[in-house]
């Protein structure tokens, strides 16, 4: 849905990804990303993916979580929901850490043909090997834990109208090597991406009771000045109003256009 307004043609523009979601699609959906991120990670020199393992809103999954998790022997996750692994396995293994010894997509010298040698070499470059080798890889993986005042996040209501009341909203960061993530084997990363939730759980619960994440750890307030803020709206009304005529001339040239033509084909 989100593709089709304008956030999702911004984040077309910039690159971003919408993964479709469903069982039926599931393992196409997880090509095509490895395909966009070799496309647009490398080709555009990006340093960073963003990615929500949970692939959903809360309230829509919380039940059919808890109950898997339940079946299965998994965390049971009051205030999260069991992640989604094929993102990330994805995303590790197309721009994540490389073997060495014998990284992926590199030609071997030691060639018997040099006719064979150039094939290869030639293929590698169209399929764009070589531009991820000499490209650096994701190094770290950053969790970042977002908690919202009682669990209610913000709606997009309260965030296009400003109606909800000041607060505080704490966000926690931790960082790993990629190498230390052990995305090549499905059970261990299952069992890592678990892990980490059943830790942002905790975390959670302990800042609804406590109004921190860790007991006798002080965050650092970071304050958003006024004028920012009236400055963004501004941004965003002007943006709103420009698109709004935007696609009102569109529209009006697409219905000009099929008029002419049913004029022409009935009279």
């Amino acid at each position: 849905m989100f593709r089709w307004t304008p956030f999702g043609i911004i984040g077309h523009n910039h690159g971003d990804y919408f993964i479709m979601q469903g069982k039926a699609s599931r393992e196409k959906e997880i090509d095509k990303l490895k395909k966009h991120l070799g496309n647009v990670f490398w080709d555009r020199d990006r340093r960073w993916i963003i990615l929500f393992p949970e692939g959903g809103f809360y309230y829509n999954r919380v039940e059919s979580s808890q109950r898997y998790a339940k079946a299965n022997g998994f965390p049971h996750l009051e205030h999260t929901t069991l992640p989604r692994m094929g993102a990330v396995k994805a995303i590790l293994e197309a721009c994540g850490p490389r073997d060495e010894e014998n990284p992926e997509g590199m030609v071997k010298s030691r060639s018997s043909s040099k006719l064979k040698l150039l094939k290869d070499t030639v293929g590698a470059i169209r399929e764009k090997k070589y531009v991820k080798e000499m490209k650096p890889p994701i190094k770290y993986v950053l969790d970042v834990t977002i908690a919202y005042p009682d669990g209610h996040p913000h709606s997009l209501a309260t965030l296009a109208l400003g109606t909800r009341q000041e607060c505080e909203i704490g966000v926690n960061y931790r960082i790993y090597k990629a190498d230390d993530v052990p995305f090549h084997d499905d059970d261990k990363l299952r069992d890592w991406m678990y892990e980490r939730y059943a830790e942002k759980d905790k975390m959670l619960d302990t800042y609804y009771k406590e109004g921190v994440f860790h007991k006798g750890e002080e965050g650092v307030p970071v304050h958003f000045p006024y004028w920012k803020i009236v400055g963004q709206y501004c941004f965003w009304f002007a943006s709103f109003y420009a698109q709004y005529k935007i696609y009102g001339w569109l529209a009006w040239q697409l219905w000009a256009l099929f008029s002419s033509i049913i004029s022409f084909v009935f009279f």
